[in-house]
């Protein structure tokens, strides 16, 4: 019988392989499951084809990564220790493995974006980063679910995404000719530049709470920080006019008192209705 992880603390011993079924949602998410969205620059010159070409990034884009999370830490020395405070954030090259077709395709687009950025003949290039750098998305994908009547549904899951903003390349490999490479198709590397990136979920939302999700949660925070403000300043009030009338009339200090708190319940509900419009 499974164990159902309730009651209080569970020792490590009586988990079963069941309990571990069923906590691989899905089967888990496999490696050889996913696409890379690539956009390049538009002053590349690709012609007709470059719409093409971005489309067959996505089949011959033979891996990638879900990219590494990165905060350098600040060592501070304190009689013989150090304390650990975070520090910047960083974030690695994404590196992408691409067959090589016949036509050279990607390979070609990739030398033109380089050489638009620095050219080989001489030190000239594109200067404003908003003309070369594009934005690049890596895609997670879950396998397609099987129905009832057994048929493959073919809309496979987006799972989770990544986007990764700013990107440019700065290194394309070489591709080694051999006589003795038989059975083998040429594959190279592409190292592109991240400013950052972000995470989102299968509905192509930030988990990371940026964008209009992040300013709502933050007018919240300024808008509850106004009302303590506002309640704590009339509360004072309130205190001060009771502690006057109680000293000259201490019949009248509870009727009085009763009617301060209704006034103030009404204040504090015009103000949280007045500042949230």
């Amino acid at each position: 019988m499974a164990n159902q992880f309730t009651g209080g603390p569970v020792s490590p011993g009586s988990r079963t392989l069941n309990d571990f079924k069923n906590r691989i949602s899905g089967g888990g998410a496999r490696p050889n499951l996913f696409e890379c969205e690539i956009t390049f620059p538009d002053n590349l010159n690709l012609g007709f084809g470059g719409n093409d070409v971005e489309d067959t990034t996505r089949f011959l884009i033979k891996s990638a990564q879900l990219p590494a999370s990165t905060i350098n830490v600040i060592d501070i020395p304190f009689r013989g220790r150090n304390l650990k405070i975070a520090g910047d954030r960083t974030f690695d090259p994404w590196t992408i493995t691409v067959i090589n077709d016949t036509d050279f395709k990607i390979r070609n687009a990739f030398e033109k974006w380089m050489n638009y950025m620095n050219k080989h003949e001489d030190n000239s290039g594109e200067l404003d980063p908003a003309n070369y750098q594009r934005n690049m998305k890596v895609y997670q994908l879950g396998k397609a679910e099987i129905n009832g009547n057994l048929t493959t549904n073919n809309q496979i899951k987006v799972l989770k995404q990544y986007e990764f903003y700013g990107t440019f390349p700065t290194s394309i490999s070489a591709i080694d000719l051999s006589y003795d490479q038989a059975d083998t198709i040429e594959e190279f590397t592409v190292d592109l530049q991240v400013q950052w990136w972000d995470a989102l979920d299968t509905n192509n939302v930030s988990i990371l709470g940026s964008g209009d999700e992040e300013e709502f949660w933050c007018f919240i925070g300024h808008l509850n920080s106004r009302i303590r403000t506002i309640t704590l300043l009339w509360q004072n009030c309130l205190v001060l006019n009771l502690k006057i009338i109680g000293r000259s009339n201490p019949k009248r200090l509870f009727p009085l008192f009763l009617v301060m708190k209704k006034i103030n319940q009404t204040f504090i509900f015009q103000v949280v209705s007045t500042v949230s419009m």
